[in-house]
């Protein structure tokens, strides 16, 4: 399990280019920049993303939860 304290959190403003994320959390882990986020479209559910360097594209699966634990969890499986 990923300690909530070692997360990042940043709320996004409207005025801003990302203002589609409404919530994300970057993660311990180094390698591809993972984060989870919510955005305005998926609403309470939490999304998984990182960089793969090897195909040159991000990689992006719904979690599908919304619960903030559960969600952490998920995402450390995946990484």
């Amino acid at each position: 399990m990923i300690d909530n304290e070692s997360t990042e959190l940043r709320v996004i403003d409207g005025g801003r280019t990302d203002a589609w994320i409404v919530e994300q959390h970057k993660l311990p882990f180094r390698k591809g920049k993972p984060k989870i986020f919510r955005t305005k479209k998926s609403g309470a559910f939490w999304s998984f993303s990182m960089w793969i360097s090897e195909e040159d594209k991000y990689f992006t699966k719904s979690l599908k939860t919304d619960d903030l634990n559960d969600a952490l969890d998920k995402a450390e499986a995946l990484y």
